[in-house]
């Protein structure tokens, strides 16, 4: 499990939440 790779997931979940609530 890395680290990296699980920060971005999370900033690509992050990012497409924050599309669709725009």
């Amino acid at each position: 499990m890395n680290i990296s790779n699980l920060m971005l997931r999370k900033s690509i979940a992050h990012v497409h939440i924050s599309t669709q609530i725009k």
